[in-house]
C-alpha cells in the first residue's frame, strides 16, 4: 500500500518502521512482541515516552478567587473581543453583529445607578411572599421561575440570575445536592448570594436550630456566615384569645408581621456600601457569558476543521497496521501518527507544543487507552463484527487495522474535547493538564463505544483498506 505524505514527523516515523522491518536483526530482537498483537503495540507505542516522565499526580491546591475590579472587567472584555476576532479570521462569513453590540455595551453597565436583585430557589420556598415583604428603594427586584423543575429552562434561568448584582437564594430546609452544587458554581463566578432559610414557623425551635446548624456547616467553606439569614416571609396565622370581665372569652386568628429585618438590613448595606464592587462583578459575569457564547461558535468552526484531520490519520494508522506484517515495528509509526495529530490539532486550536510536549501528550493518550480497556474492547468488538461480515482476514492485519483506526479516532476526539476548554494561546503547551486530558479520554470512550459506530467504521474501512491502494495526502 503506497502512502504519500507531506508531514515530516509522519514520514520519519512511518518510514522508519518499515525500514526496521527490512532489517532482520531488528526484527528478531523485537519478535517477542508479536504475540501482543497490533492493538496492544499501538497503545504501547503511544505510551513509549510516558515511561520516561511518569510521575505521580499531585492534588492541586485550592485557587483563591481573583478580585474583580476595573482591570479584571477590561481584561474579560478583551478576551471576548479576541475570540470574536479569531472567529472572523477562521470563518469571516460568521454573523457576529449581535455579540459585538452586546460586548460594546458592557462598559455602560458600570455606570448604572439602579442595581438588580434576583429572588430565586426551588419550588414552594416562598419567593413571592419574600419579594412582597422586602422594601428596596431605587432598585429592581425580580422573582425567577423555580429552579430544578425544567431542564430546558434551567440554563436560561441561571444565566438571568448571574446577570444580577445580588441573588437571594431561598431554601426551606437543609440543602439538597443540586442546591449545594449551584451555590458552589455561583461562588466561582463571584455571584453575591444571600442564602435565606425561610418558613421557620413550619418547624419547632429545636428543629430550626438543627437545620440552621446543618446549613452553617455545609456553607462554611462557600459563604461567610453573615450571608446565611433566617426569615419568615409569610407567617402562619396564630390563634389569639381574649378574656372578658364577665369570664367569657373571644378568639380569632391573627397573622404576625413578616420576620425579615435581618435580611432587609443586610441587603441595604450591600446596596449602599458595596455598589461599585457589585457592578464590577456583574459586568465581569456578563462578559463571561458572552465569552461562552463566542467560544461555542469558535469551537464549532474548529471542530469542523479538525474532523477531516482525524479522518485522515485514523486511516493512515489503519493502513500502516494493515500493511506492516511485523506488529512490533508498528510502535514507531503509531507514535509518529499520534504525535503529528497532537501538533496539527493543537495548531487549529492555537495551542503550540514542543516536540517533547507532544510526545508526552501522545504517551498519555496511549497509557490511558490501555488502562480504560480500549484496546481490548476494540479488538474483541471488531473481531465479533468481522465474523458476521464479508470482510476476510487479509494477511492477519484486518482486526489490527480497524483497531488502529478506532483508537486514533478516540485520541483525536479526546484532544478536541480538551482543546475546546482552553484559552486562545500560543504558549500553553507547558501547562498541559494531563489529568484533564485523561478525563476527556474517559468521556469520549464512554460516548463512542457503541457497536453502531464501529459498524460504520468497518463499512468505511472496507472501501479504504481493500478497494484502494493509496492513503490520501494531507
Amino acid at each position: 500500500m503506497a502512502v504519500q505524505l507531506r508531514k515530516p514527523i509522519l514520514v520519519t516515523g512511518v518510514g522508519l518502521s518499515f525500514l526496521l522491518w527490512i532489517g532482520s536483526t531488528i526484527q528478531d530482537s523485537l519478535s517477542g512482541f508479536g504475540e501482543l498483537g497490533i492493538p496492544t503495540a499501538i497503545a504501547l507505542g503511544t505510551g513509549f515516552w510516558w515511561l520516561k516522565s511518569r510521575r505521580k499526580a499531585q492534588t492541586p491546591s485550592p485557587v483563591a478567587l481573583p478580585e474583580i475590579d476595573q482591570k479584571a472587567v477590561e481584561s474579560a472584555i478583551e478576551q471576548v473581543q479576541k475570540i470574536l476576532d479569531q472567529i472572523r479570521t477562521d470563518a469571516p462569513e460568521t454573523e457576529l453583529s449581535s455579540l459585538q453590540k452586546r460586548l460594546e455595551e458592557l462598559p455602560q453597565n458600570l455606570d448604572r445607578a439602579t442595581l438588580n436583585i434576583a429572588i430565586t430557589g426551588g419550588k414552594n420556598v416562598g419567593k413571592t411572599r419574600l419579594k412582597e415583604a422586602l422594601t428596596v428603594s431605587n432598585h429592581n427586584i425580580i422573582e425567577t421561575s423555580a429552579l430544578y423543575q425544567n431542564d430546558d429552562q434551567s440554563d436560561a434561568i441561571e444565566n438571568s440570575i448571574l446577570q444580577r448584582e445580588i441573588a437571594i437564594f431561598i431554601v426551606n430546609g437543609d440543602l439538597t445536592d443540586s442546591e449545594y452544587q449551584t451555590l458552589n458554581q455561583w461562588k466561582q463566578l463571584q455571584q453575591k448570594t444571600l442564602v435565606v432559610f425561610n418558613k421557620q414557623d413550619h418547624y419547632s425551635p429545636e428543629q430550626q436550630a438543627v437545620i440552621l446548624k446543618q446549613l452553617k456547616t455545609r456553607l462554611s467553606e462557600t459563604f461567610p456566615e453573615s450571608n446565611l439569614i433566617t426569615t419568615t416571609a409569610d407567617p402562619a396565622p396564630i390563634k389569639v384569645r381574649k378574656f372578658k370581665t364577665d369570664n367569657s372569652q373571644e378568639e380569632w386568628l391573627e397573622t404576625p408581621s413578616p420576620e425579615i429585618e435581618t435580611l432587609q438590613t443586610h441587603l441595604n448595606h450591600l446596596l449602599n456600601e458595596e455598589k461599585t464592587t457589585l457592578l464590577y462583578q456583574s459586568t465581569w459575569r456578563k462578559a463571561q457569558l458572552l465569552k461562552k457564547e463566542a467560544k461555542t461558535i469558535l469551537n464549532a468552526i474548529r471542530r469542523q476543521r479538525s474532523l477531516p484531520y482525524i479522518e485522515q490519520y485514523q486511516w493512515i494508522a489503519a493502513g500502516t497496521a494493515f500493511a506492516n506484517p511485523v506488529s512490533s515495528l508498528d510502535l514507531l509509526a503509531t507514535a509518529a501518527i499520534n504525535t503529528q495529530l497532537v501538533f496539527d490539532l493543537g495548531k487549529i486550536y492555537q495551542q503550540k507544543f514542543s516536540w517533547q510536549q507532544a510526545q508526552t501528550v501522545a504517551g498519555t493518550l496511549g497509557k490511558q487507552m490501555v488502562q480504560l480497556g480500549l484496546v481490548e474492547f476494540s479488538t474483541q468488538t471488531i473481531t465479533s463484527l468481522l465474523k458476521t461480515n464479508a470482510v476476510t482476514y487479509v494477511a492477519g492485519g484486518t482486526v489490527q487495522g480497524f483497531s488502529a483506526a478506532y483508537l486514533t479516532r478516540i485520541a483525536g476526539l479526546s484532544l478536541i474535547e480538551y482543546f475546546q476548554e482552553q484559552e486562545i494561546s500560543e504558549t500553553t503547551g507547558e501547562g498541559f493538564n494531563l489529568n484533564r486530558l485523561q478525563e476527556k479520554i474517559k468521556q469520549v470512550f464512554q460516548n463512542n463505544q457503541r457497536t453502531a459506530l464501529l459498524k460504520n467504521l468497518l463499512q468505511q474501512g472496507k472501501e479504504r483498506l481493500f478497494k484502494g491502494n493509496q492513503v490520501t495526502a494531507i
